[in-house]
């Protein structure tokens, strides 16, 4: 089977991070399906931004022309005629989507959409700038529609009128996650962009307020982003915070397993990667309200705990770490996130 991937921020996936330090979740979790499709023998082309690219490079590239502000769109469609996918895949809303849906339209091949945000299908909350009536009519043209969590399917349903498929994100899940006991982890733990609606500064609050714990924060920003250089610049002045700007995919692991929790201060998200991560390293999470399809809470602290606020945290982590349950977090991720099993699910759907 033929997919073609249409993602404009991959590239530094795809290449090793040799021009980049900027991880995307959205991206990762598309790197990781191409990864899984390419090895079962399926054939991807992935189309997406670049100047230059590496001279050895195992992936098939199509280069994004975003410079033609609208011939860019017959350029993509006539690629698209050449390469003739079975599947075309597009994450997030985008003005591209309409073009994909009229190939898959008049040729009938399938136009799948996953959504990577909760804001997606809110048509109040526009952050990737697109033409809302072009999506409104895109809407009406996909095939299938893949989302995170119940919530986003709910809002999908209400706004547009359309079912959808829940496909949990997806994680290579270890069968050797670490088995590190809460009295020997050394820190609180932080991954993220540094971006306004991740609120790194209520963590910047928490530190302060647990004078005698550690933070690693882990997190990339843009030097043009008054925000992030804001709180950097926040955060070099807090003691007990240590900045790392850049860990390398491969490397991630062995933070998560070090710490004792995971702290997600986002306002929302879709799912975070972040918290598959921790729980693959047998670490918990700890959230000021982000509880995708209410898991945590289902979960009676044995995945970790959602807070009503950073005061409640502060005076509540202390007794929750032990709490941790490293079996059940192992049979979560295996029943919900494994790779295998959700792409078995994304492949039989396509072909029916």
């Amino acid at each position: 089977m033929k997919f073609f991937f249409m993602s404009f921020d991959i590239l530094d996936f795809l290449t090793g991070f040799q021009n980049s330090q900027v991880i995307g979740g959205a991206e990762k979790q598309q790197f990781l399906l191409i990864n899984e499709l390419m090895r079962r023998g399926h054939t991807v082309l992935t189309c997406t931004n670049y100047d230059a690219l590496p001279e050895a490079i195992r992936y098939n590239i199509l280069r994004y022309p975003s410079e033609r502000k609208y011939l860019k769109y017959i350029l993509v469609f006539l690629r698209l005629l050449r390469f003739n996918p079975d599947v075309v895949y597009l994450r997030s809303p985008s003005n591209i989507g309409l073009t994909l849906c009229l190939y898959t339209f008049f040729f009938r091949k399938k136009m799948v959409f996953f959504s990577a945000h909760d804001t997606d299908f809110e048509p109040s909350i526009n952050l990737q700038g697109y033409n809302e009536y072009l999506f409104s009519f895109f809407t009406k043209l996909v095939d299938l529609f893949f989302v995170q969590n119940a919530y986003q399917a709910n809002l999908l349903k209400s706004h547009f009128g359309r079912e959808s498929i829940l496909f949990g994100n997806i994680i290579a899940v270890r069968n050797d996650p670490a088995r590190i006991a809460p009295n020997a982890r050394k820190y609180f733990l932080w991954v993220g962009r540094v971006e306004r609606f991740k609120r790194l500064e209520l963590l910047c609050e928490i530190a302060a307020m647990l004078p005698h714990e550690n933070f690693i924060v882990i997190g990339p920003s843009r030097e043009t982003n008054a925000y992030s250089q804001s709180i950097l610049k926040r955060i070099a002045a807090i003691k007990n915070i240590q900045y790392i700007p850049f860990v390398d995919p491969g490397q991630i692991d062995k933070f998560f397993s070090m710490a004792k929790g995971l702290i997600c201060t986002s306002e929302y998200e879709g799912f975070p990667n972040t918290f598959l991560e921790a729980w693959n390293n047998s670490t918990p999470v700890y959230s000021l309200g982000v509880d995708p399809n209410g898991i945590i809470a289902k979960a009676k602290g044995k995945l970790g705990y959602v807070f009503a606020s950073k005061d409640d945290l502060v005076n509540r982590i202390p007794d929750l770490v032990k709490l941790q349950d490293l079996n059940y977090m192992y049979q979560y991720l295996k029943n919900a996130h494994s790779l295998e099993a959700n792409v078995d699910l994304l492949l039989r759907k396509v072909s029916e």
